[in-house]
Formats: C-alpha cells, sequence, structure tokens
C-alpha cells in the first residue's frame, strides 16, 4: 500500500503523516491506522480513533474537531504535498508527476467527504 501512495519515498511519507498529526492534535496520542484504496485510484492512511481529534493548524490558523478519517486525509494530504516539494527540489519530475496525481485524486474524494468543509479548511 505505502510504495503505491508515496512511491520509494513510502517510509518518509508514512512517517510524516503520522508526525504531522502528532504535532498539528492537541489530544491525539497514537492509534492503529487503516490504509484504504479509493475506486478511483487515490489512496490515504487513516487513524482508527473512537473519539474526535482536535487541529490546531498554526501554517493557516485553521481549528476544529474532525473525525480519525478527516484527520487522516487531512495529514496525508499534508505527506502528499512533502514529498512533492522535496521532489521538486530533487529534480524528480517523474515522483513529483505521480505524486501530484495522488494528491488530486485524494483531493477529488476530500470534496465528497461527510467532512469536506473542515478537510479543505485544514489543507487551505
Amino acid at each position: 500500500f505505502l510504495p503505491a501512495l508515496f512511491g520509494r519515498l513510502f517510509m518518509q511519507g508514512e512517517q510524516i503523516a503520522y508526525n504531522w498529526l502528532k504535532k498539528n492534535s492537541e489530544n491525539y496520542e497514537g492509534a492503529y491506522w487503516k490504509f484504504y484504496n479509493l475506486s478511483g485510484g487515490g489512496h490515504y492512511l487513516a487513524p482508527q480513533v473512537d473519539e474526535p481529534i482536535e487541529l490546531a493548524v498554526i501554517s493557516n490558523y485553521y481549528q476544529g474537531s474532525v473525525s480519525g478519517d478527516a484527520a487522516g486525509i487531512i495529514a496525508t494530504m499534508y505527506a502528499l504535498n512533502a514529498l512533492i516539494h522535496h521532489c521538486y527540489e530533487k529534480g524528480d519530475d517523474a515522483l513529483q508527476e505521480t505524486l501530484t496525481r495522488h494528491y488530486y485524486k485524494l483531493r477529488e474524494f476530500a470534496g465528497e467527504h461527510a467532512e469536506g468543509c473542515s478537510i479543505f479548511g485544514a489543507i487551505d
């Protein structure tokens, strides 16, 4: 799953997603994560939690409460974005294009998600 989502940077991508959520959540203390393959070809990972996750995204002043599923989409999008920038800096056009396609497939899915407004508020 992870190589399909993040390519050869799968270990970094997974760690970025986990660390991003830990850094930007007031109440996330770790969890098992589930991996999702979307019918449109996208992918994301999300923590399996019972309680809403409180997010405070300093970079865009977003603050809100989201489900674990929505938090996972957000964290995956941030991880993809970080890797896209990494590939741009390294001149790795092929992987950058692949990661960009994954980002936009997940963004399209987020637009149809029940918490789409919160997801877009956190990533914009």
